[in-house]
């Protein structure tokens, strides 16, 4: 019996514990392979590293009393390996994403300046991009649930998808994308690359306020467009966007309005040259596409010609694409002008304009932000603070005051008015 006893107290002597460390760490280290695929999950395999570097000193350091390096260290080698190559590839993914030829740029460049916000609504290194070929992450607002998206709202984060309501005005941008490109919505992040429009006006956007930002865009994803058109000094890499911070004064004037043969100043890359007006020089724009029933779906983007504001109006300004419009069926977006009716209900004319924050009717405003919209026979609409879409027949038709000058050009014969 006294045998016995001595022969137990020598398996205690030697009896020692698994590390709970060891066995933890080992977990972690199988949970961090995703990381692999997911750069959002490399805090887990950093976490693994920290844990299994814990157990082995632990270790090391009673070794009498537990075992398990082997686990620890196998935790450490498969979080290790599951970190440095998800850093590698997130790093590598986050150099290569961004197509030649565009630059990066971030949620936080678009917002609001504190100090000016009242007086403009969009900060002074936002509108230095306008024009410029951007890249830009974000997600589709659920607005938009299809699996065939030509146009969506994109927003920086889940947050307000989730948990509903209406996003910040700078953080909304409504990218329309290119044929053949199309988007399915989900959960995921969404890289879109291409030119970005800024306007201090806002554009009315159905279900939302409105939106300062629009994007049109060439690359979805990595994917490109048909044709997508290269600007040499754009795709040069010395030549940078502005970033984060505030504008200096090395940014470069743009020519005199009206003087369109003027050279663009070189003392700046010509990526950060600020255009004085939008309007100087507008893009060859792709024709309006057509929804159901041969009916073309415009906006007033669509209506922008070359003209100075309070310029005397001349049919010739008009683009080809504008005259195509001319007894063509439409849909366009806008607000009511208020000033423009006396009633609320049974209204048969009124103006319609592309934002309700400033004036787009009358001295000042630019000739194309305002639409006649004149009610068929026996059709009626009602006045509405929140956008309306309005259905009928497009036609240019100059309205001209008593004192000579001409305060709006088109027109729409309109057959319904949604809200």
């Amino acid at each position: 019996m006294t045998r016995a006893l001595g022969q137990n107290s020598a398996d205690l002597r030697y009896y020692r514990a698994v590390s709970g460390l060891a066995v933890a760490s080992l977990g972690v280290g199988i949970f961090s392979l995703p990381a692999l695929l997911f750069a959002g999950w490399l805090p887990v395999p950093f976490f693994g590293i920290v844990l299994s570097v814990i157990a082995l000193i632990r270790l090391r350091r009673r070794p009498d009393e537990l075992v398990g390096s082997g686990l620890a260290s196998a935790g450490l080698i498969l979080a290790g390996s599951a970190f440095g190559l998800g850093a590698l590839i997130a790093v590598t993914g986050y150099w290569l994403e961004v197509p030649e030829g565009y630059a990066r740029i971030h949620y936080t460049q678009l917002q609001p300046d504190p100090a000016h916000e009242e007086k403009l609504p969009v900060p002074q290194r936002a509108l230095e991009l306008d024009g410029q070929r951007v890249f830009l992450k974000g997600y589709i607002y659920p607005d938009n649930r299809g699996a065939d998206l030509s146009q969506f709202i994109m927003v920086p984060d889940m947050g307000t998808c989730c948990f509903g309501g209406q996003p910040k005005l700078t953080d909304m941008v409504e990218v329309t994308l290119k044929d053949p490109l199309r988007a399915r919505y989900s959960f995921h992040p969404q890289g879109v690359a291409g030119v970005l429009r800024v306007d201090t006006r806002l554009k009315p956007i159905s279900g939302l306020q409105g939106v300062y930002y629009r994007l049109e865009a060439d690359f979805l994803n990595g994917a490109a467009a048909q044709s997508v058109t290269r600007d040499p000094e754009l795709a040069n890499p010395s030549t940078k966007l502005p970033d984060a911070s505030p504008a200096t004064n090395d940014v470069a004037p743009s020519p005199p309005a009206g003087d369109a043969s003027a050279p663009r100043s070189r003392s700046a890359p010509p990526a950060l040259v600020v255009k004085k007006t939008a309007r100087e020089a507008l893009p060859d724009r792709p024709r309006p596409r057509r929804v159901s029933g041969g009916v073309r779906d415009i906006s007033f983007d669509d209506l922008e010609f070359k003209i100075e504001k309070d310029q005397a109006f001349e049919r010739s300004m008009l683009t080809p694409g504008i005259e195509e419009l001319d007894g063509e069926r439409v849909v366009l977006r806008g607000f009511v002008l208020d000033s423009s009716v006396f009633q609320t209900s049974g209204i048969k004319q009124f103006m319609l304009v592309r934002d309700n924050q400033q004036c787009c009717f009358g001295p000042g405003a630019y000739l194309y932000h305002n639409v006649q919209v004149e009610m068929e026979e026996g059709q009626t609409a009602e006045f509405s603070i929140r956008p309306v879409l309005v259905s009928g027949t497009f036609s240019i038709k100059p309205l001209i005051f008593p004192d000579g000058k001409c305060y709006s050009v088109y027109h729409i014969r309109a057959q319904s008015v949604r809200h």
